[in-house]
């Protein structure tokens, strides 16, 4: 995973023997600013996203320094630039809305940008390749499965608690009440009104519950080949705690470590490093910034909690553990413990393992345990698998698959006991149904979710 450009950080002071050209990136419509080489006129136009294309790809015209504010699309025009001997330079958007002396609107965006290509020493933001984007797009889908599982969960657990349930944690736990809950309904109350509306909200939540658990393990699926296939993993996934999805978002982040002088420049981007601020010689320590690689930050900093918790629960029960977290470590993360708060000192060791992260693609090179208090768990196994691939939860997806299981069943059972022909117990299936869908929808209860 190879960046596009040559390092994490470009200089913009040096403009002369480009055309520097200000670039206001839009969904449909894009704003050029620029200077008349003649007549010293500030130009200010805005094209369309075809018009700019061609003007990027045109064959013969003079190269340009394309000055872009980082947005959600600034990677892919800054691609196309670069392959069609271009200068691209994306500038963060702090700097530019900085510069603004006025009322935002486009055209004042764009002459703001272009300023931007002339302010020395400015630190523009890396243009990342379409292989580290694409591996990044596949963790933050993951982020959002994951996250609607969780929120699904969570209001399947809210509607048993207003009904007089309460279940435990995790998504299983919660099924599971739901599906106490149906039995009890229906035993209570066959055929009601409630029991019917229940069960079409149980069959609606399995339904999400198996497409959602099906997406997670397709994901994973492929985080785990990305990460057996790719050395840069391997590498990265001989270190305590970096497991298959944390080993593929550090390299796709960091493509190439020679962006980065050393280890802790790396983790300032991961914002692993806290802000600071002085005057008069006195410098003040601040918090984190909620800033920059919020994304991996938050995968190392489960990564991270799971060594401190792991560190905590040995400290309690007495033992020192069983290879996975050293003694050594254990005495550092102990001693952090003593002295910060819980998430102080899972930030302390995330910026740990994001500059060891930097090192061993450094230097290419697996993990060192003499160079460093960790020792690395086992990674890869004498046939090349992944072997300490503890985020893929495979048990935790079994437990809520049985879980939906058993609930579906009860609604098949159910719906066997229920007579044929009374159409105000079913809760679907009847012709009247199918005609008011048909009514409300147009051909929607027929061919229209298909």
């Amino acid at each position: 995973m190879k960046s596009a450009s040559a390092g994490a950080h470009s200089d913009v002071s040096d403009p002369k023997g480009l055309f520097v050209v200000g670039v206001d990136l839009a969904s449909r419509s894009i704003r050029l600013c620029s200077e008349d080489p003649g007549t010293g006129e500030i130009l200010n136009r805005e094209v369309s996203r075809e018009k700019f294309e061609g003007l990027i790809r045109k064959r013969g015209g003079p190269s340009m320094r394309l000055v872009m504010e980082a947005c959600g699309s600034s990677n892919y025009w800054g691609s196309i630039a670069e392959m069609n001997g271009h200068a691209p330079v994306i500038v963060p958007a702090r700097f530019v809305h900085g510069c603004s002396s006025g009322s935002k609107d486009d055209a004042r965006d764009a002459e703001c940008i272009w300023q931007m290509g002339y302010v020395p020493k400015i630190k523009s933001v890396r243009l990342r390749g379409a292989e580290s984007r694409m591996a990044l797009a596949l963790l933050r889908f993951r982020e959002s499965v994951l996250k609607g599982m969780g929120g699904l969960a969570n209001r399947i657990r809210a509607l048993s608690y207003e009904l007089g349930s309460v279940s435990g944690k995790g998504a299983p736990a919660a099924v599971g009440a739901l599906d106490k809950l149906c039995e009890e309904t229906e035993r209570e109350a066959p055929g009601s009104v409630m029991s019917e509306n229940l069960a079409a909200v149980s069959s609606a939540a399995c339904g999400l519950m198996k497409a959602i658990t099906k997406a997670e393990q397709a994901i994973d699926e492929r985080v785990m080949s990305l990460a057996e296939s790719d050395g840069r993993c391997r590498l990265l996934m001989t270190i305590p705690c970096v497991g298959p999805v944390a080993a593929v978002a550090i390299s796709a982040f960091m493509e190439d470590p020679a962006s980065y002088r050393n280890g802790r420049q790396f983790a300032a981007r991961c914002c692993a490093v806290p802000l600071h601020t002085g005057s008069g010689g006195k410098i003040t320590i601040l918090g984190i910034p909620p800033r920059g690689g919020m994304f991996i930050r938050r995968i190392l900093f489960e990564a991270a909690m799971g060594m401190y918790n792991r560190v905590m629960r040995q400290q309690k029960d007495g033992r020192e553990g069983k290879g996975e977290v050293p003694k050594a470590l254990s005495e550092w993360i102990v001693s952090l413990a003593g002295r910060m708060p819980v998430k102080k000192a899972v930030s302390a060791i995330v910026n740990k393992l994001c500059r060891i992260s930097w090192a061993v693609l450094r230097s290419g090179r697996p993990y060192d345990q003499e160079k460093s208090s960790l020792v690395p768990p086992s990674a890869m196994g004498p046939d090349g698998k992944v072997r300490n691939a503890r985020a893929m939860r495979k048990s935790a997806a079994r437990k809520l698959l049985q879980a939906v299981g058993k609930l579906e069943s009860f609604l098949e059972r159910r719906k066997g006991q229920i007579p044929a022909g009374d159409d105000t117990a079913r809760g679907r299936g009847s012709e009247a149904d199918d005609k008011g869908s048909e009514g409300r929808h147009g051909n929607a209860g027929k061919d229209g979710l298909k």
